[in-house]
């Protein structure tokens, strides 16, 4: 993933590859590429973020909390390396200055936090590329993952017609789809995560599905969960 097409205006860059930008760490959230994630904002330096952000390309990093540091969420906890690069999409701001906004995952970036002349945490992001040399049992793997992300999206929303996956959808993104339908530990799902080997994280998608249960009816998976608005400075909606 290349973040060579952000504008020079802002977020500033720093060379190397890098670009300087602002995180948003949360517990037990991690920022899929293509995936789509509605955050409730409401602590006055991530509304000071979200506005920021706004006048530039409305990008910013979505950091994962390490675990153990939950509870810091208010504070500056340590965060997990390897995070989602996302762009605002859509954005409502409330009369008490909340922001509504939408997110959607672009991609994996390293992140190595920085000092930030913002009362909101400020990270050095190096894009992450995914390594995908087609194995040789890239038709069976697709297929695979095509059926379990079938199988537990319809235990999911029963009685739902589901619409076809396209062919062309990435191996990546469907090792991702599966991974976010299962309800994973924090350990795996970060694992799975930072992983940047496209047959890998096939492989270890479908070995997860194996073991893991069927989500009840209409459950989002324990991971990403919903944050809590009593303690953090933005909740997925």
């Amino acid at each position: 993933m290349d973040l060579n097409d952000l504008p020079a205006s802002w977020p500033p860059s720093d060379g190397g590859g890098t670009k300087v930008l602002p995180i948003f760490p949360l517990p037990n959230v991690w920022l899929f590429p293509g995936s789509i994630m509605p955050l409730n904002i409401f602590e006055p330096r991530y509304r000071e973020m979200i506005e920021d952000s706004l006048d530039g390309p409305g990008r910013f990093i979505l950091g994962t909390i390490l675990p153990g540091h939950e509870a810091e969420a208010m504070s500056a906890p340590p965060f997990h390396d390897v995070a989602g690069f996302g762009e605002i999409g859509r954005h409502d701001r409330q009369p008490d200055g909340r922001y509504h906004i939408v997110l959607i995952g672009l991609g994996r970036v390293r992140v190595e936090e920085i000092e930030s002349d913002k009362n909101y945490r400020k990270v050095r992001a190096q894009g992450l590329f995914e390594l995908d040399e087609h194995p040789g049992d890239e038709a069976e793997l697709r297929a695979r993952l095509t059926l379990a992300i079938q199988r537990r999206t319809a235990a999911a929303n029963p009685g739902t017609p589901l619409p076809p996956i396209p062919p062309d959808v990435p191996l990546g993104r469907l090792a991702d789809l599966l991974c976010l339908r299962m309800p994973l530990p924090h350990d795996v799902i970060s694992e799975q995560f930072a992983e940047m080997d496209v047959a890998k994280r096939a492989r270890r998608s479908l070995a997860e599905d194996a073991v893991r249960p069927l989500l009840p009816p209409q459950q989002r998976p324990p991971q990403p969960p919903p944050g809590s608005p009593e303690t953090l400075g933005g909740d997925p909606a």
